[in-house]
């Protein structure tokens, strides 16, 4: 698995007047951010196309299932893990390009920026 840069100070959170529960909830989510977060990112590079949030979170089950990803990870937990890594600028949201979701709507797709960077250079080669 690839691992990727720590997330820069990403915690969960509770408030100050939450109970006790959201408070011990967020630390174990806490915990599970970066793990969650690298295996959004492996996928994402070992993809071989560009994929949209139901597809990232089916191949994550997928992952889940096969002991590569930590279980637990909520859909809301991995597609947050996803626009992290975007505003981290390690993932590239394509705007030019739209997939389906899995009701049919218009959904965007996702890529690792190292695996587009390398498919640019090789299209540009070949164009030459």
């Amino acid at each position: 698995m690839t691992t990727t840069p720590a997330p820069e100070n990403r915690r969960a959170r509770a408030r100050t007047s939450d109970p006790f529960t959201s408070h011990a909830a967020a630390a174990v989510a806490s915990r599970n951010l970066p793990t969650v977060r690298a295996a959004v990112y492996s996928i994402l590079e070992d993809a071989d196309e560009p994929m949209t949030h139901d597809q990232l979170i089916a191949q994550y089950r997928r992952w889940q299932m096969n002991g590569q990803a930590r279980p637990g990870a909520t859909d809301s937990s991995i597609r947050s893990r996803c626009n992290e890594l975007e505003k981290d600028q390690l993932v590239l949201s394509l705007p030019d390009e739209r997939g389906r979701s899995r009701y049919g709507n218009p959904a965007g797709l996702y890529v690792a920026r190292s695996v587009y960077e390398r498919e640019t250079e090789r299209a540009q080669g070949a164009l030459l």
